[in-house]
C-alpha cells in the first residue's frame, strides 16, 4: 500500500525547486553518480523537482517511509496546491545549501525527496480533509498520514490524484476578493492583516504575523491558516536582541531565507507610538527593508507627528491607508485569476 503525505511549503522555495525546478547540468557536480543517472530518467517538464527537510526525530522517521510511487500533498495558506508523487530519495547536505543554504546553526534540508509527477492546483485543505476525517487546521509539518485512514481513503478513491480529478477543475477553489470579500471597509485590525498576507503571498513572499493575532480570523478564515512563517521558524534565523520587537511586527513580507522586506504595522484606533517604536527598532536593523504604516486616512496627521519623532528621513517610512490597501488587494487577486483561467 503507498503511503500518503503532507507538508507545507513557503513561496520561494516552492517556486524554485518544486514549480521551475533545476536542469541536471545544474545540480550535476552535487549529485552521487548513482543519483544522477537515475535522475536523468525522471525529468518532470525538463527539470529535476525536489524538496527536503531538515533532520530531527521526526523528519527521520517520515523520510525512511518515502518510497517510489508515495503521495506528497503540499499545503500553503489554507490550501493543498500541488501533488507530488515519489520518485526516490537521498541525503544530500551539499545540494540542499546550495539550493536552500542553511539555518544560523548550520543545519541544511539534506532529507532529500526527488518526484517524478507533479499536478498542480489550489483546493481548500478542508475539502480534502474531510475525505481523511481530519478536523480542518494548518499543516505544521512534514508527516504522513496513518495507515488505517490511509487505507480507508485508496479504497475509495484510488489514489489522491484519482480524487482531485474527480473533483474537476470546476470545484477547483481560488479564493480571491472577488469571490469572498464583500466588505468595502477595513472594520477591524485583523481584517487589515488578511488583506496584507494575502496579498503577500500573492506577490510570493513569506508572510508572518504575531503569535498573539494568528489565533484570530477575518472574513471566515484564521490568520494561521494563511501565514507561511511562524514564530518558531523566526527563532533559527533571528537574533536574541531582535526577536521580540521583530515577532510582535503586526505583518512581515520575507524573502530570500528569512529576510524581511517589509514590515507593516496596522494603526486601527491607536497604538501609533507603540507602531513607531517597534518599526524604529526593527528598522536599524534591517536597513533594505521597507517599513509602513497601513490605517484610515484621518490618521495621516498623526502619522506625520509621530514620524518626524522616530524617523526624521521621510524616505525610511511610509503610510498606506485602507482604501489603497483593498484596491491593490483587489487588483492583485483579479490579475492572478485571469492568469490562471489561461494557462489551466
Amino acid at each position: 500500500m503507498k503511503n500518503i503525505f503532507r507538508l507545507p511549503v513557503d513561496n520561494q522555495h516552492f517556486k524554485e525547486t518544486i514549480e521551475d525546478g533545476k536542469s541536471i547540468g545544474e545540480i550535476a557536480k552535487f549529485l552521487h553518480r548513482d543519483v544522477a543517472s537515475r535522475l536523468n530518467g525522471i525529468f518532470v517538464n525538463g527539470k529535476i523537482k525536489y524538496w527536503g527537510s531538515i533532520p530531527g526525530l521526526s523528519n527521520n522517521r517520515n523520510f525512511k517511509l518515502l518510497k517510489e510511487g508515495d503521495e506528497l500533498l503540499c499545503y500553503r495558506s489554507g490550501k493543498y496546491i500541488a501533488l507530488c508523487e515519489i520518485a526516490f530519495t537521498s541525503i544530500n547536505s551539499e545540494l540542499s545549501k546550495y539550493s536552500w543554504g542553511e539555518t544560523e546553526t548550520g543545519k541544511t534540508w539534506e532529507l532529500i525527496y526527488f518526484f517524478k509527477d507533479i499536478l498542480y492546483f489550489q483546493i481548500e485543505s478542508s475539502l480534502i480533509n474531510n475525505e481523511f476525517g481530519f478536523k480542518n487546521s494548518p499543516v505544521m509539518g512534514f508527516n504522513t498520514i496513518n495507515s488505517d485512514k490511509t487505507k480507508v481513503f485508496l479504497s475509495k478513491h484510488g489514489s489522491v490524484k484519482s480524487f482531485i480529478n474527480k473533483m474537476g477543475y470546476e470545484n477547483k477553489i481560488i479564493n480571491t476578493t472577488l469571490e469572498q470579500i464583500n466588505k468595502t471597509k477595513i472594520l477591524t485590525p485583523f481584517e487589515a492583516q488578511y488583506y496584507l498576507v494575502d496579498l503577500g503571498n500573492q506577490l510570493e513572499y513569506d508572510t508572518y504575523v504575531p503569535t498573539s493575532d494568528a489565533g484570530h480570523s477575518a472574513f471566515g478564515k484564521k490568520l494561521d491558516e494563511m501565514i507561511t512563517i511562524r514564530k518558531t521558524d523566526l527563532s533559527q534565523y533571528v537574533a536574541p536582541a531582535i526577536i521580540n520587537p521583530l515577532s510582535n511586527i503586526d505583518v512581515i513580507w520575507f524573502k530570500n531565507n528569512y529576510q524581511p522586506r517589509y514590515f507593516y504595522e496596522v494603526i486601527h484606533r491607536s497604538g501609533m507610538n507603540e507602531a513607531f517604536a517597534r518599526l524604529k527598532a526593527v528598522s536599524n536593523h534591517y536597513e533594505t527593508a521597507k517599513t509602513r504604516i497601513i490605517g484610515e486616512k484621518d490618521n495621516v496627521t498623526e502619522f506625520e507627528k509621530s514620524r518626524r519623532l522616530y524617523f526624521p528621513d521621510s524616505s525610511k517610512i511610509s503610510y498606506k491607508n485602507y482604501d489603497d490597501l483593498i484596491k491593490i488587494h483587489t487588483e492583485s487577486a483579479y490579475y492572478n485569476d485571469i492568469v490562471d483561467e489561461f494557462i489551466i
